[in-house]
């Protein structure tokens, strides 16, 4: 825990003026005052409801377990062989038992199995501050240490390295004071920098320089090179009286490219992060701390060197014979491919198609960090020329038409992998290659193989034979040889009822005779397949259902979307936008949306209709949390297993009985931009007025493959590991450097340019690498900003004794200190010790000092460490009005609950308390009574509580949040308290329940600085909602099971949907309900084979104007740090 930003103090003395804060004597109304505080009944949610009894909130601190690595078995298991003893004869069986080898579990019971003892483990015994997602420690293994001017290759001197380093590396085409900043702290400001030596030096020749310069003499240079694709283009059947030839060569210039083998070998042998690539696959266990040998643990998957996909490899390269004479250590290295186009300016046609690799080996953690440098180019795709339609008029007379122009971009993809995957990478995919890593150990790497996600059933699985082969080869004579059409009646025939195209594709004709299968290299793509698929299909509807109810309910959605607070660093960002416009939202909008989409569709809807879209929404939310969980045990897969035959149950259900219920049409900016378009393509002014003015309807249907295909994430998941392992989300993010690259060019030649500065930022990387080492310089790990105390003058005046909130403020913050100083137990909201033990406490200087903002570390489910800041809801300053409302939304808090309903049949514990933080304070105190007492610092935060609302039911079976409302202060002092940060598990996300409206009665004064919103009357919200779904890590919290939530005060009890039996489910449908239960196996076949014969041809851009995205990738920015840096 940790305070920062000291913002006043409060003054504190025996005798004080009436406008200050009072705490010694305490009041005369304690006198005498030593037994411990009764329980008291407080009415948490409305006037109405039932009286909600609690004991006294006694403390209950949770324990934070630290991450920690694997550690290392104390002894080594051997092979053991075993001979027959039975039988004779010359063919005597002899039988070799193979042990694993196995590390001990750790503090969170995680272990694993190695097929043999691995030559190295790179995350052995690690460090705490690897596992923090700001410090990966990736610069502390430098190269050996070299003389300083062999550090600086091509460069004369150290300070015209650090000038090209911001030239080149940073941002010297951005304008502003953070830019000039930048420059001076990085350049400048450094001691060595000497601006003589700049002086004279041609920085252009000297990037030309740095270009061509070899970072090692035993490496093959990977040299980007230029080479013109040649492609044929069908030109289709003779037309009468016009002949010209079946097809043409046509030869696209510009493809910029270089060697995948030689970038690998780069990397291998230069990469200070190789240190950090697991080589060696392994098996991941869960065993839970403290359980008996008859536990069958559990299986573990987070990354791709513990998926199954790696240990199949794996296995197969150790059963495979040996290279003839190599001694040496066989691995894999799993290489990932990303491949996807970009506009690279706001204005103008400029775009790139860049392809990127990143290595399986490298753990996820980094290849998500820009800083990690995890991603490599290998290639810069052209697209076809501005002149082809003029190359193919001028060999048939007639211009190419939508489907002959898509047929050649598909010839033209493949044509270039087929130069990428050259002779140099069939070796090495069929031998391996030689590479000595930085360990010191040779490698020999085996079946440098492509890694991607596999679009499967179980039950159909698609398979790269001879007889696939043989259609596409003979879809192709009927194209090129017999001048058919590339989508006529003859070629669909063939190819249709497996969904094939007419091109031959690269990796079947290089690697399928290596047994490569390449319908297994397709990855799943879950930003765009949910959050930019079906739930954007869901919202768009939903928003359409309100527009045709009244489209005063939009303007109630609008508001309540932009009233959400939001949470974390970027966890949930502030909604400042109309939704229902849905205009250039990024799959991160999509994901925040959707996650406080409960409390804002809330009472939008009529009853039977409202009901159904609040579990709806639940169900959503709760799918898109456990399939996004970046660590899955055997129970999370099941549990998504069960969550999405759930989910397809209330998805049929909605749009069986709910959807269509109301005849939705397309929105006002639908129709317009639909308008727009017919204007744009009409050819006469006739056709542009035919155009129809009124708006279309649009039914909700679920023929999409983008649902069918949700149904596989969960085998995806076991096959190649956890769904950010693949996602595209890594590619978007790269795009933005290329954007900056872009900036820094002419404009002309533009992608040649971009290979070279690529190629400059690499060589620049490793030369600053380099003089690093030479000049002993080692980065420190990121620290945290402790409190800094001052000498503050007293606040200005202040009316406590009218505000509610200050009654019982005195005696509560000195029973809360002297309980601290004693260590004694204490009670959070309620006074215990005596006005003796009140009136022993000193405050030092009479002062207590307020912070703006206190932030606490805890571990999450999957075993990092997280971070939240909270900022109190009121601000203290030294001014005339010293306190007065903030109403920041980052202000609220979890506890540990230690507390029993008194009205259910049975004690029921409950998951956790919630508050919000009113003020962070610290101050140094004594107990005069203790001999020899010293100053002791004591943190502290003052907090108003919020308690449940006992009539609102909550839980997954529900499918409804935790509701919560204000303690009122009519009954005594329950209403607000003092904590010890120390008590606090993390911050939460607490939501106005906007449907309820709000009340004014909660505070005995109604003017009180404690209110939510404080206008002619201070109000509260009636009751808030718990958003379990705000993170990956708060959703396990809430659903219990996560692998790094080892102390049980800290998670609820597991929680799991309910599956009531067959018959339970046919009444279900039968009165047309959603009920409990999940649809029967065959009505999943039917679903499934309904979804897989109507692919989408992406709803919204065909006649829907809701996606506005332009043709760039406005979703890059989707999620990248929550969900790179979570969530």
């Amino acid at each position: 825990m940790e305070l920062d930003e000291l913002e006043g103090s409060v003054p504190i003395s025996s005798d004080p003026p009436r406008t200050e804060i009072l705490i010694l004597p305490p009041p005369s109304s304690r006198e005498g005052s030593s037994q411990v505080a009764q329980a008291t009944t407080h009415n948490l949610g409305c006037s109405n409801t039932v009286p909600h009894i609690r004991q006294v909130r006694l403390r209950v601190t949770p324990r934070d377990f630290l991450p920690e690595g694997i550690p290392v078995p104390d002894s080594l298991p051997q092979a053991v062989d075993a001979s027959s003893s039975e039988g004779s004869g010359p063919a005597r069986r002899r039988l070799r038992i193979v042990r694993r080898w196995t590390t001990k579990p750790n503090a969170f019971g995680l272990w694993r199995e190695y097929y043999s003892e691995p030559s190295f483990i790179p995350d052995l015994n690690r460090s705490l501050s690897t596992f923090q997602s700001g410090n990966l420690e990736s610069h502390r293994h430098l190269p050996l240490r070299p003389s300083p001017q062999e550090a600086l290759g091509p460069f004369p001197n150290y300070s015209t390295f650090l000038q090209a380093k911001w030239l080149w590396q940073g941002d010297a085409t951005v304008l502003g004071a953070a830019a000039n900043k930048r420059l001076v702290d990085s350049v400048y400001s450094d001691p060595d920098f000497r601006s003589l030596d700049v002086v004279g030096v041609c920085f252009t020749s000297l990037r030309e320089k740095l270009a061509e310069y070899q970072i090692s003499p035993f490496l093959d240079s990977d040299k980007w090179k230029e080479t013109a694709v040649r492609i044929l283009v069908p030109l289709g059947p003779e037309q009468p009286g016009n002949a010209f030839p079946a097809s043409a060569e046509l030869n696209v210039s510009g493809l910029q490219h270089r060697s995948i083998v030689d970038v690998v070998k780069r990397v291998l042998t230069t990469d200070p992060n190789v240190v950090h690539y697991h080589l060696h696959p392994f098996r991941q266990y869960l065993s839970t701390p403290g359980s008996g040998p008859e536990e069958i643990p559990k299986r573990v998957v987070d990354d791709i060197y513990n998926s199954d996909a790696m240990l199949r490899e794996y296995e197969a390269l150790r059963r495979s014979p040996r290279e003839p004479g190599c001694p040496f250590e066989r691995v894999i290295l799993a290489l990932q491919f990303w491949s996807d186009a970009t506009q690279l300016a706001n204005f103008g046609t400029a775009k790139l198609w860049p392809i990127y690799m990143y290595f399986g080996n490298q753990p996820k953690w980094a290849r998500s960090r820009p800083d990690m440098h995890a991603c490599h180019d290998i290639a810069h795709i052209p697209s076809l020329p501005d002149s082809f339609q003029d190359f193919v008029c001028e060999q048939r007379g007639f211009p190419a038409d939508a489907r002959l122009k898509t047929h050649c971009k598909h010839e033209l993809f493949h044509a270039v992998w087929r130069i990428l995957l050259d002779k140099k990478f069939i070796k090495a995919y069929k031998h391996g290659i030689l590479i000595k890593f930085p360990d010191g150990t040779r490698h020999q790497i085996r079946k440098l193989g492509l890694q991607g996600d596999a679009k499967l059933r179980q039950s159909s699985r698609r398979i790269d034979d001879e007889n696939l082969r043989y259609l596409v080869k003979r879809a192709r004579y009927f194209i090129y040889d017999c001048r058919k059409g590339v989508t006529g009646a003859w070629v669909q025939a063939l190819l249709r009822a497996q969904s094939l195209v007419p091109t031959i594709n690269a990796f079947s004709s290089c690697l399928s005779n290596f047994g490569f299968n390449y319908f297994d290299m397709l990855c799943s793509d879950f930003m765009h397949e949910f959050e930019l698929g079906e739930w954007k299909t869901l919202l768009t509807h939903l928003i359409r259902m309100l527009f045709a109810l009244g489209e005063d309910r939009i303007t109630k959605l609008d508001e309540r979307l932009r009233k959400t607070p939001p949470f974390g660093r970027d966890t949930i960002r502030r909604i400042n936008y109309n939704v229902s416009e849905l205009k250039q939202l990024a799959a991160r909008d999509f994901e925040d949306i959707l996650q406080c989409a409960i409390p804002a569709f809330e009472g939008l809807f009529p009853d039977p209709i409202d009901n159904a879209v609040q579990e709806l929404l639940f169900i959503l939310a709760d799918w898109h949390a456990l399939a996004k969980l970046r660590l899955h045990t055997d129970s999370t897969l099941t549990s998504l297993e069960l969550a999405t035959r759930i989910l397809g149950q209330h998805l049929r259900h909605f749009a069986d009985h709910v959807a269509n219920t109301v005849t939705t049409r397309e929105t006002p900016r639908e129709r317009a931009a639909r308008v727009k378009r017919a204007a744009k393509k009409a050819t006469e002014p006739q056709e542009a007025a035919s155009a129809s003015n009124s708006a279309k309807e649009k039914p909700y249907t679920l023929d999409r493959y983008k649902l069918h295909a949700l149904g596989d994430y969960p085998d995806q998941i076991r096959l190649f590991g956890t769904l950010d392992v693949t996602s595209t989300q890594l590619g978007e993010a790269r795009h933005r450097q290329k954007k900056r690259q872009y900036a820094k060019t002419n404009k002309r030649d533009f992608e040649k340019q971009i290979a070279k500065h690529t190629t400059v930022v690499e060589k620049l990387r490793f030369i600053e690498g380099r003089v690093n080492a030479a000049r002993g310089k080692v980065p420190d790990p990121r620290k945290g900003v402790g409190p800094h105390v001052s000498e503050s003058p007293s606040m200005g005046s202040m009316n406590t004794e009218e505000d509610a909130a200050f009654k019982h403020f005195q005696i509560q913050l000195v029973d809360h200190i002297i309980a601290r100083l004693r260590d004694n137990e204490y009670s959070w909201d309620e006074p215990i010790a005596s006005t003796s033990d009140h009136s022993a406490v000193e405050l030092e200087k009479d002062r207590i000092y307020a912070h703006g903002t206190v932030r606490f570390n805890y571990t999450t489910y999957d075993i990092r460490r997280g971070q939240d800041t909270i900022k109190p809801s009121l601000k203290f300053s030294n001014t005339e009005t010293p306190v007065k409302p903030g109403n920041s939304g980052r202000s609220t808090i979890m506890l540990v609950a230690d507390e029993t309903d008194r009205q259910a049949s049975a004690p029921r514990r409950r998951r956790f308390w919630y508050a919000r933080v009113l003020g962070i304070f610290h101050c140094h105190a004594r107990d005069r009574l203790a001999e020899g007492s010293e100053w002791k610092k004591i943190d502290f935060l003052w907090i108003r509580w919020m308690g449940a609302d006992p009539d609102s039911r909550c839980g997954l079976n529900a499918k409804h949040l935790e509701r919560v409302g204000y303690v009122p202060d009519a009954d005594g002092p329950g209403a607000f308290g003092f904590i010890d940060p120390a008590d606090v598990i993390r911050a939460c996300h607490i939501v106005p329940a906007f449907h309820h409206g709000t009340r004014s009665d909660l505070l005995s004064s109604s003017l009180s600085v404690a209110f939510d919103f404080n206008g002619p009357e201070g109000e509260d919200y009636e009751f808030y909602y718990v958003q379990r779904f705000s993170d990956r890590d708060m959703a396990m919290r809430h659903r219990g099971g996560g692998v790094g939530h080892i102390d049980l005060n800290q998670v609820s009890r597991r929680e799991e949907y309910s599956e009531p039996e067959m018959g339970e489910e046919a009444n279900a449908s039968a009165a047309g309900l959603p009920g409990e239960d999940v649809d029967d196996a065959r009505g999943d076949e039917a679903d499934d084979a309904r979804n897989a014969s109507d692919f989408e041809t992406d709803e919204e851009t065909d006649d829907g104007e809701m996606d506005s995205q332009p043709d760039g990738d406005s979703d890059e920015d989707g999620d990248l740090e929550e969900d790179l840096d979570d969530d």
